[in-house]
């Protein structure tokens, strides 16, 4: 009876009264057991069946793609070939990677798992001889165990800080120590014996009642923010305090706590906010973290000043801040057991029988079914083996699929309907920071702006020139302005006006014959780099239709005649007293400078997309020979309104770092000299470079590089 499943003992339960299951021989029980299991699996498929009708629960493993013969394509396939009918469908399914990323793995589950005894699952024994030392390092210092309060920490120094209430930290404790706790501090003499029960009470109500405590940075945030908080500290309290210190930052009228807060600190606050990795609610685990991390803080271990201080447990981050290198100084947890998970992708000794006892009648099919692709069947493999800490490999493709339903649904023919169609194509769906600063980086420009060049031409002094702008609105040009040679003029304080508005900009510089001065909104460069001397004003709009624009300078004097060389507006004579009518700055003729103005044209009935080549977390996950990046024309394409014209252009930035090291050693000798003297000096700088391109794409990966001019420095002089 005791091997019968549930629904065999329904089917016994439902006999008559009177029959007595002990008496019945054992082929009726035989024949109720098989009957009850073939129910038990009846209504498994009927579970499997229901459930591959959701795509929250829909599987797709081992599946073709949703244009493969219908015997072929998983769940996840054929509710997608259901939504895409009205798209005319994609070209291909896409494949995502096996690679792990930190958005695969739930690394506080994960290192808390491998933090459990080896005993607890043959596989872990085998993970932490492939695992790095620092990985495992790591791992053990992140767990909760480490943040707890010890026998030796509780000393006769900080009985008394909390005794005599010399921080306010001691003073928000104090209050909240259990009732015997506070009677026996009451009791402490000094000296430094502790009395046993005060140290095992302290302990015990610091770990079970201070920890676990939310109030402790809330109630004293100003306080805490204008101490050097550790890196995990900080990380940890812009997770679990993101919206109380968001609330803090924007609140009306501050008390005079919050306003004391320095402008800088306030600034590190809203930096450490925008890039928070959120925690779980309740935060359990990682608020324990924090307030050990804060008392770390506050009594903090000095030889000198406080010998009694907590030293540091090495606490480490949960993952590196955004836009830190993942191979740098400072590692993080996640980051690290991503980097071993992956290289355990191509280990050909992890898929043995004894490391996953729960896959042993699975493990032949599945080697017949991932036959030489050894990271697939690792991956399914360790998906098995931590399935609560590490996420499907088709959860990408249920997140898309989920992402176009609902823009479908909502309409994708707006240009946010469009961002949002391209970000859930990509697998940029839900909520979150990370899903919203990823969601920003992708860009609609709706008429497609592109520069253009709506004056060319020499301009002399008082020159009124005129600027034909075809665009629907104002906009913003950018002005070069190339000093033509003019028998050795130099020119000062160069203006330029707006006839019609009498808005003007100046550059109160000098230039020379050949400098190029680069003018846009406010900001200038002079020859490619920023001058020392900023703007004055603003570089006037560009109105729809035609505008009339006039230049104007004044001409460096040199001399004595004209004093020191300054700068002299052209055809004034009304000079300082001792100047003559021969030292009046007179025009020169003809053209003085080459005025070039740029703005964007806006081409109506064409919208550009513009997309990051890669966006860390999402792009990485797919399959790169396969990869969404494909779909994304032919997706805008049929959900935008007849008669637009759709583009899609990539974004990558590559970066060049170079290394100049130059020495200059001198050695110092003579017959005079009674020793040798070695001066050894190094002169380091740091150079970096940066580079832009345009790439266009559509199905290939098109460079295109573009040189303005090339100049080369010859030795011929004949040349």
């Amino acid at each position: 009876m005791d091997a019968l499943t549930g629904k065999g003992r329904g089917i016994l339960l439902r006999l008559p009264h009177f029959f007595d299951p002990e008496q019945a021989g054992p082929l009726l029980l035989d024949v109720v057991d098989a009957f009850g299991r073939g129910l038990e699996r009846a209504e498994g498929d009927l579970y499997e069946v229901l459930r591959s009708h959701h795509v929250e629960t829909a599987e797709n493993e081992a599946a073709g793609g949703y244009t493969a013969p219908l015997e072929k394509r998983g769940d996840l396939d054929k509710i997608l070939s259901l939504y895409l009918e009205v798209l005319g469908g994609t070209s291909h399914l896409v494949k995502v990677s096996p690679a792990f990323t930190p958005r695969s793995i739930d690394a506080r589950r994960l290192a808390a798992a491998l933090a459990e005894p080896d005993s607890s699952h043959p596989l872990r024994p085998y993970l932490r001889r492939r695992f790095a030392r620092r990985t495992w390092e790591l791992v053990l210092a992140f767990r909760v165990e480490r943040t707890r309060i010890t026998d030796a920490e509780v000393r006769a120094g900080l009985v008394m800080e909390l005794l005599l209430e010399r921080s306010p930290v001691a003073s928000y404790i104090v209050p909240r120590l259990a009732e015997e706790t506070r009677a026996l501090l009451g009791r402490h003499r000094g000296g430094a014996e502790v009395d046993p029960r005060l140290a095992a009470a302290l302990r015990r109500d610091l770990n079970d009642r201070v920890l676990p405590d939310p109030g402790l940075y809330r109630a004293l945030w100003p306080w805490w923010e204008e101490r050097a908080l550790p890196e995990a500290a900080r990380a940890l309290r812009a997770g679990i305090f993101g919206a109380f210190l968001r609330g803090r930052l924007a609140a009306p009228d501050p008390t005079e706590a919050e306003r004391a807060l320095p402008d800088a600190r306030r600034g590190a606050l809203a930096a450490d906010l925008a890039g928070a990795d959120p925690a779980p609610v309740p935060a359990g685990d990682d608020l324990r973290r924090l307030n050990r991390l804060l008392l770390e803080t506050a009594w903090a271990w000095d030889p000198a000043a406080r010998p009694w201080g907590l030293r540091p447990r090495g606490i480490p981050l949960l993952a590196l801040p955004r836009g830190a290198p993942a191979a740098g100084p400072v590692r993080a947890v996640r980051e690290a057991l991503v980097a071993e998970l992956n290289r355990l992708l191509d280990d050909p000794g992890l898929a043995a029988p004894e490391r996953f006892p729960e896959l042993a009648e699975e493990l032949p099919a599945l080697r017949r079914r991932f036959r030489g692709q050894t990271a697939w069947l690792n991956r399914v493999l360790l998906e098995a083996a931590f399935p609560r800490s590490i996420e499907r490999s088709y959860k990408p493709y249920r997140e898309r699929l989920l992402g176009l339903i609902q823009v479908l649904r909502r309409g994708a023919s707006t240009p946010r309907g469009i961002l949002d169609i391209v970000a859930a194509n990509l697998g940029i769906v839900g909520d979150g920071p990370e899903v919203e600063a990823a969601r920003a980086l992708i860009q609609v420009q709706e008429f497609d702006p592109r520069q253009k060049a709506f004056f060319e031409g020499q301009v002399g002094f008082w020159d009124v020139f005129a600027i034909t702008s075809d665009n629907p609105g104002a906009s913003a040009p950018r002005v070069q302005v190339t000093v033509l040679d003019q028998d050795g003029i130099e020119l000062a304080n160069l203006r330029l006006r707006d006839e019609r508005t009498d808005h003007a900009v100046l550059y109160p510089g000098r230039l020379r014959a050949g400098d190029e001065l680069l003018l846009e909104g406010g900001g200038v460069l002079l020859n490619g780099v920023a001058p020392p001397k900023a703007l004055l004003g603003t570089v006037p709009e560009l109105p729809r239709g035609t505008s009339r624009w006039k230049l104007d300078a004044d001409v460096v004097v040199f001399g004595a005649e004209a004093g020191a060389e300054r700068g002299v507006p052209v055809g004034r004579f009304d000079m300082p007293v001792g100047a003559t009518f021969d030292g009046a700055a007179l025009a020169p003729e003809g053209p003085i400078a080459k005025v070039e103005v740029f703005s964007y044209r806006h081409t109506p009935g064409v919208f550009k997309v513009v997309i990051p080549w890669n966006i860390p977390g999402f792009t990485d996950k797919f399959d790169a020979e396969d990869h969404p990046r494909q779909q994304i024309l032919p997706l805008v394409n049929r959900v935008k309104a007849a008669g637009v014209q759709a583009l899609v252009a990539y974004r990558e930035v590559f970066a060049e770092t170079h290394d100049v090291d130059e020495a200059l050693r001198l050695k110092v000798s003579g017959r005079l000299l009674a020793e040798a003297h070695d001066a050894a000096d190094d002169y380091r700088f740091f150079s970096r470079q940066t580079a832009a391109e345009d790439q266009g794409q559509q199905d290939a990966l098109v460079v295109n590089g573009v040189f303005d001019y090339t100049t080369f420095d010859s030795l011929n002089t004949f040349a």
